[in-house]
């Protein structure tokens, strides 16, 4: 994931209805778990994945697509 560092941007770059800054705290939240990793360079973040990022995914994606009702 790639957000430019413009904290007042109305929207994503590619997630247009969610608010730039939103995007950059959510990957911050994760960087500061341990799932993310980030890089700075010349004012835009770069996201990527760690391994315990990746194999947190498939359980965060399990529990999105089936609610608790459903188990």
């Amino acid at each position: 994931m790639v957000a430019k560092k413009d904290f007042n941007a109305p929207g994503h770059i590619d997630l247009h209805k969610i608010p730039n800054l939103q995007v950059i705290k959510a990957c911050q939240s994760l960087t500061s778990r341990g799932y993310v990793k980030t890089l700075f360079s010349w004012q835009y973040y770069y996201y990527t994945l760690t391994n315990e990022g990746i194999g947190m995914y498939p359980d965060l994606l399990y529990g999105l697509l089936l609610p608790d009702s459903s188990l």
